[in-house]
């Protein structure tokens, strides 16, 4: 099957097939953001992500061998959780930035690490708290809170989402897996906070990454004028390991917190997001280890949904 268009695999359904997957250069499989709209691709051969190919979206992939060339990559960035869209809302997701709806800014959102506090935070505008599990991470990541909108819309950052691969041979990854938040949006005045990082689960026998995997927290968003302030940073998120055989020798694991989003008119200033969480664990191979669909009402780790089948026929 070769893929060089751009095709919807949103809802949970399950994209399959006895042979090979080619992602060819412009070709694309995504999804929407949020819960519950995880596609899963299974195939009995190898998955290949060619320079210009991509995965865009919340993911459990399976394949006997997959390959991510230089310039191909899985992504799931601002995939997770919404951030506030109206004046000084919070954000969504249970380690979501706070807004703030008296003249000041967003907080970021929390999931490995917790969210920075937005520019002069009380009881509003403050960074999330840190949730999930470092052995087991299964969340999507949350939203940034809004800053107050005096003259201008000041979005809290949505959060990453999720990806999960499962190969049971070998895995060669050269190009970029992320699940980045998203930036919190900047304003004149107060602006939002940063999404953050989801997660990523990496399973297979045979493991050689030289290339990015990233869960990085949003940015706070800044201020363009000299009053006011900035949003507070989205924490990271989590990634997780499994593997028998592991080289990662050029491997750039990135879990940071975003940045807060610069100088504030007067303290107290607007803080980073704290880094998320990287766990690598060597263990016998188990090939009946099973991945599911991620959500925050499904463990990955043992309980099994049963997807909406979506039998694909292409030309192998």
């Amino acid at each position: 099957c070769y893929i060089s268009s751009s095709k919807n695999i949103t809802a949970s359904s399950t994209y399959n097939g006895t042979g090979n997957l080619v992602i060819q250069s412009g070709g694309s499989l995504y999804t929407s953001a949020g819960e519950n709209t995880a596609a899963i691709i299974d195939m009995d051969g190898y998955i290949t992500i060619e320079s210009g190919g991509t995965i865009n979206g919340n993911a459990n992939i399976s394949a006997t061998n997959l390959t991510i060339a230089l310039g191909g990559g899985i992504n799931a960035n601002s995939k997770g959780y919404n951030g506030g869209d109206s004046d000084g809302e919070d954000g969504d997701g249970p380690g979501k930035g706070f807004g703030d709806v008296d003249l000041d800014s967003g907080g970021g959102a929390a999931y490995g690490g917790d969210g920075g506090d937005g520019y002069d935070p009380g009881t509003t505008g403050i960074g999330g708290s840190a949730y999930g599990s470092l052995t087991k991470p299964v969340s999507l990541g949350s939203g940034g809170g809004a800053g107050d909108y005096y003259g201008a819309n000041r979005y809290g950052g949505d959060g990453g989402g999720s990806v999960f691969i499962n190969v049971t041979g070998t895995l060669v990854h050269n190009g970029v897996i992320s699940t980045n938040g998203q930036n919190g949006y900047d304003g004149s005045t107060e602006s939002g906070g940063g999404g953050s990082g989801g997660t990523i689960i990496i399973k297979g026998m045979n493991i050689t990454l030289s290339s990015t995997v990233d869960v990085s927290g949003g940015s706070g968003g800044a201020m363009a004028h000299s009053y006011g302030g900035a949003g507070g940073g989205g924490g990271g998120g989590r990634i997780k390991i499994f593997y028998e055989s592991l080289n990662d020798s050029g491997a750039s694991y990135d879990v940071s917190g975003g940045p807060n989003g610069g100088s504030s008119y007067e303290a107290p200033s607007a803080t980073d997001g704290a880094s998320g969480t990287t766990y690598n664990t060597s263990q016998d191979y188990t090939p009946t280890f099973n991945l599911t669909t991620p959500g925050p009402s499904v463990t990955i780790f043992e309980e099994e949904v049963a997807p909406l089948k979506l039998n694909v026929t292409t030309d192998k």
